[in-house]
């Protein structure tokens, strides 16, 4: 992964947002504090059509109607409170879709918060479902230093056979817990 940045000056308005872009294999998973695409902490529902367009696919009549939630990053009861991550979760409140997936990512800030380092990605899926839980993302804490975290994760979900996404961030979050 490579680290992608927005200019320097978005007026007065004060943006935390982030995003993480791909590049050529073998270099450093890296998320920039500084790009613009996901607002932290928010859900997402699931979109038609491929999540690096520009467009959307509006017209389509969707019956389906789900929700990726980001969850919240915590220290884990499952690793004795010596283990962080959060439980990202998609709900579905209309229809049945018959496939959900999800891949997130547990990134800490290095750099004294100018890069962030990937630590750990997991991923789960589940057919035929209308919830869907990622229970898995745990990095484990080697001391009791202060450290920032944040979570990304994208989801799709196949409907009718067309497939849908959603990408979700957690709020940064700082927590006893470094390497």
């Amino acid at each position: 992964m490579r680290t992608v940045r927005v200019g320097q000056a978005l007026g007065c308005l004060a943006v935390s947002m982030m995003v993480i872009a791909p590049s050529a294999a073998g270099s450093e998973d890296v998320l920039d504090p500084n790009v613009v695409q996901l607002e932290e902490g928010s859900p997402a529902e699931y979109q038609p059509g491929d999540p690096g367009a520009d467009t959307v696919d509006t017209m389509a009549v969707d019956y389906y109607n789900c929700t990726l939630y980001p969850s919240v990053i915590h220290k884990r009861k499952s690793g004795s409170y010596n283990t962080v991550g959060a439980k990202p979760y998609t709900i579905c409140t209309q229809g049945t879709p018959t496939r959900i997936t999800h891949k997130s990512t547990l990134y800490k800030a290095r750099w004294l918060g100018l890069n962030w380092e990937s630590m750990v990605t997991k991923s789960n899926s589940g057919t035929n479902t209308r919830k869907l839980t990622l229970k898995t993302v745990e990095w484990r804490c080697r001391n009791s230093n202060n450290s920032n975290f944040i979570q990304r994760t994208s989801g799709t979900s196949v409907q009718a056979g067309r497939t849908f996404y959603a990408n979700v961030s957690t709020t940064k979050t700082r927590l006893s817990c470094g390497n």
